[in-house]
């Protein structure tokens, strides 16, 4: 009897478009559908959503863990005692071990054994070595959505002393862990070319290739030009982007406003009320049903972002809309465009009122950055031509021996 290849996946969310983490989950299981028979896709989340599956999907199987979300300062006095990041501590729980082994020995007992097993994220490869004693036999892969520590480098400068304190400690657990895992997992795939690079430079780890991120650039082709004046922000707003956010309105977009008086911010995503401001033009919408429907309110979009690594989707999607993006060079990192091209850049968010009052009031050099943006995404991130490439790396992983 020929062998049937069976992926399980661990991941701590679900395959969906709702942000970048869920965009990217969908990607790679529309790559793994290729190349698996059977894919069994457990997911360690407070989030019961039903999955979004690629189109004529049978052959996946969701087994859910639930995990509740808890505040990274209640997790980081938990740990404080030991060597594992607070980031990491709620995937280790006994209680989510205990549901892990259950589900994965009843995977395992049925007449078609899982033969490789992928970690969604660095944080998931945690249950890495729990997962190998269960099942020895199957190859092992993690993929990087970003790398860990750049996603919370600059923390360790950021409020009063005895947070810095508790940062610095923090960064030095997720270097410490960060290695192991990529040392100790024998395939290592990241999302951009950038962050191969970062690994190879921090770490001294090789990664095996890229399995990045597409959109289907199809729902964005039809975008309305929305209204001149109005600029537009989309996702979450927690502890790193809030500030982020923060200092961009207390700074820059006072500047704006007093240049361009009509001119509105509207920001959609979680936490985004506690910005709003209507005697400056500042709009919360919150969590929005529709991203589409959202874009369609405004021409210029822009990412704030300062902290953190791997692609920014935000911005790849608020370019294939056909919105001129003004962003933060962190904002913009392992998406390689051209800046003056494809977007407006600054260092970080101070500098960007200049280029957003540009944008409002030279309507051509919008339209004209907003057309060159869209085709440039629409040639490097459309998801079927991310999914040929992603097809052939897993393929050549699925064969191959250690």
């Amino acid at each position: 009897m020929l062998k049937q290849n069976n992926l399980v996946v661990m991941a701590y969310g679900v395959p969906g478009e709702k942000n970048g983490y869920e965009i990217a989950l969908y990607t790679s299981l529309a790559v793994y559908c290729e190349v698996f028979q059977l894919i069994h896709y457990i997911t360690l989340c407070s989030d019961t959503r039903a999955p979004k599956l690629p189109p004529n999907t049978q052959n996946v199987y969701f087994h859910h863990i639930d995990v509740p979300q808890r505040s990274i300062y209640k997790l980081f006095l938990r740990s404080l005692s030991g060597q594992t990041p607070a980031c990491v501590l709620r995937f280790t729980t006994g209680s989510v071990l205990r549901k892990m082994r259950y589900i994965l020995q009843s995977i395992a007992g049925n007449s078609c054994p899982p033969t490789h097993v992928v970690y969604e994220d660095i944080p998931v490869g945690c249950l890495a070595m729990c997962i190998h004693n269960l099942m020895p036999g199957a190859k092992s892969a993690v993929r990087s959505h970003n790398v860990l520590q750049n996603s919370f480098r600059g923390m360790e400068r950021m409020g009063g002393v005895i947070s810095r304190a508790a940062w610095w400690w923090e960064l030095l657990r997720i270097r410490r862990f960060e290695g192991h895992i990529v040392h100790s997992i024998p395939t290592v795939w990241s999302i951009t070319e950038e962050d191969m690079s970062d690994y190879q430079r921090l770490y001294g780890r090789h990664v095996d290739g890229v399995l990045g991120v597409g959109i289907e650039t199809g729902r964005y082709r039809d975008v309305a030009p929305g209204k001149d004046c109005t600029v537009l922000h989309i996702g979450g707003l927690d502890t790193k982007r809030g500030l982020s956010m923060r200092n961009f309105i207390r700074s820059e977009w006072l500047k704006v406003r007093s240049q361009v008086p009509e001119a509105q911010l509207l920001l959609a995503g979680m936490n985004s009320e506690r910005f709003a401001d209507e005697s400056i033009g500042v709009v919360g919408c919150g969590e929005v049903q529709s991203d589409v429907e959202f874009l369609n309110r405004g021409r210029v979009f822009i990412n704030t972002q300062e902290v953190g690594s791997g692609v920014k989707l935000k911005s790849v999607i608020a370019m294939a809309a056909g919105k001129a993006l003004i962003s933060t060079e962190n904002g913009i990192q392992g998406i390689p465009a051209t800046p003056g091209t494809h977007f407006l850049r600054t260092d970080g968010v101070y500098g960007m009122a200049e280029h957003i009052v540009r944008l409002l009031l030279q309507k051509n050099l919008a339209d004209r950055i907003a057309k060159a943006a869209q085709a440039f995404v629409f040639k490097h991130y459309d998801l079927d031509l991310v999914m040929q490439r992603g097809i052939q790396l897993v393929e050549e992983w699925k064969s191959c021996s250690y």
